[in-house]
């Protein structure tokens, strides 16, 4: 699960509470941030942020994206491997934004890149923190009078029009894959937030109750990709009485895959 927004948008704390709901409920959770998250890619995050270096927005993007791809191999698949829950402040979706619209590269060079780091990873949920533009450089500026000796990093010092082309990038973002993409209002309280962050969540928690109720089967499919190592796992609901397993692609049951040629892989759950 992915936490997105400006900085200033709460992401930190909802990720917080989030994680000790999940801990209570038995659940292993991982927190992580981007860039960092292992020990060169918070090296990385350093000179991306806080470096005294004159970075071109091309060496700014593919030094994200290794930041990534490390976090990525390193850290993530082998806690989803283990069946721990993955929740990230910050994901590709930051660099679709900071890069994409804020540097204005081109997008199908960003996603290209994106792709190379990632692979076939793709989050379950995203949970998209939006506040006014003018919110967010007012709660900035008074986190920094709080720690007056955390001076702005390279990108707090980007102008107005920067964040501008940011927002509109995000907003974008949210249009495009609303299914995937929770755009949540973020000028409320910390616990209102919240409370909307747990109602998307028991949303698809229901909808899988009352699928039952109808006699369906729930089928969850893992897609294992031989040339990456690596895995993603997704449930959708299918009218078909599906089994219920796991298959590779040769093993897997005729009617599993004639129901996976009807899947929109770019939308949803394989």
């Amino acid at each position: 699960m992915v936490f997105e927004g400006s900085d200033g948008a709460g992401k930190s704390t909802q990720i917080k509470l989030l994680a000790q709901k999940l801990a209570a409920e038995g659940r292993k959770v991982v927190l992580l941030r981007e860039p960092g998250g292992t020990e060169p890619g918070e090296e990385m995050r350093h000179i991306l942020k806080h470096g005294n270096y004159n970075l071109s927005p091309r060496a700014e993007l593919l030094l994200m994206n290794a930041s990534r791809a490390q976090l990525v191999d390193a850290v993530i698949l082998p806690a989803l491997a283990r069946g721990e829950d993955v929740l990230l402040d910050r994901f590709f979706y930051s660099t679709i934004a900071y890069q994409g619209y804020g540097r204005n590269l081109p997008l199908p060079t960003v996603r290209s890149v994106i792709n190379a780091a990632v692979g076939e990873l793709q989050p379950d949920h995203v949970f998209l923190l939006r506040i006014p533009l003018e919110v967010c450089l007012e709660r900035r500026g008074g986190r920094q009078g709080e720690l007056p000796n955390m001076g702005k990093d390279r990108f707090e010092k980007e102008d107005v029009e920067f964040f501008t082309r940011v927002e509109q990038g995000y907003a974008q973002i949210a249009a495009a894959d609303p299914q995937h993409v929770h755009v949540i209002d973020a000028t409320r309280g910390p616990q209102e937030v919240f409370d909307e962050v747990c109602k998307h969540l028991l949303i698809e928690s229901i909808e899988v109750e009352k699928a039952s109720s109808r006699g369906q089967r729930l089928c969850l499919v893992t897609v294992l990709s031989s040339h990456m190592g690596q895995r993603t796992m997704r449930s959708r609901l299918l009218k078909e009485p599906l089994p219920l397993g796991m298959f590779t692609q040769a093993s897997a049951p005729q009617p599993v895959l004639d129901a996976l040629k009807r899947v929109d892989a770019d939308s949803v759950d394989v």
